[in-house]
C-alpha cells in the first residue's frame, strides 16, 4: 500500500462528531469573559502592589519578580482573551449560517419526502429495530448527499440524526 492509501483509510477510521455553532459559541464566550477578566484583574493587583496599595512587603528584588512572572502570566490572558473575543464574533455569524442551512435542509426535505418515502422498500417486519433505524438514516443521509453534495460529512451525520428524529420520534 502507498501513503496515500494509508492516509485515506485513516481518514475513513476517524469520524469526527459535529458541534453545533451555538455551542462552539458558547464555549468561546465564556473562555473569553474568564481570561479578559482574570487578566485585567491580575494586572491591577499588580500596580496596587506597586503603589503599596497592598498591605504585602516584599524585597524589591521578590516584588520584581512577582511582577516579571506574573506580568507575563497577566498579559498572556489578556491575549487570549482578546484572541477568543475576535474568535466569538466570528463564531456569532457562523451561527446565524449554520442555523438557516439547517432550517433549508429540514424544510426542503418535509416538502419533498415523507416517512414512507424514506422507508420505501425496507420490509420492517423482518429486521430489527436497529437494522430499521440504520437502513432509514442511509436513506435519509444518500438523499441528502445527492440535493446537498457540498455537506461535510460530519454536518451530514448531524442532520441525518435531526432529519430521522424528525421523522421517527420514537
Amino acid at each position: 500500500m502507498s501513503n496515500t492509501d494509508y492516509n485515506s483509510m485513516d481518514n475513513q477510521t476517524t469520524s469526527k462528531v459535529y458541534v453545533e455553532a451555538w455551542k462552539k459559541y458558547e464555549e468561546v464566550k465564556s473562555t473569553t469573559w474568564t481570561f479578559l477578566l482574570m487578566g485585567i484583574a491580575g494586572i491591577l493587583l499588580l500596580l496596587l502592589l506597586w503603589a503599596d496599595v497592598l498591605p504585602i512587603a516584599f524585597s524589591m528584588v521578590t516584588q520584581i519578580m512577582i511582577t516579571v512572572v506574573l506580568g507575563i502570566l497577566f498579559v498572556f490572558f489578556l491575549i487570549v482573551g482578546i484572541k477568543s473575543f475576535f474568535e466569538m464574533q466570528s463564531l456569532s455569524k457562523d451561527k446565524q449560517t449554520e442555523k438557516h442551512t439547517i432550517l433549508e435542509i429540514q424544510q426542503w426535505f418535509q416538502e419533498h419526502y415523507s416517512a414512507d418515502a424514506i422507508s420505501n422498500g425496507i420490509d420492517s417486519e423482518d429486521i430489527s429495530i436497529e437494522q430499521l433505524y440504520f437502513l432509514r438514516a442511509e436513506n435519509i443521509s444518500r438523499l441528502m448527499k445527492e440535493t446537498f453534495p457540498a455537506l461535510s460529512e460530519d454536518f451530514l451525520e448531524y442532520m441525518t440524526e435531526k432529519i430521522y428524529q424528525m421523522y421517527f420520534p420514537d
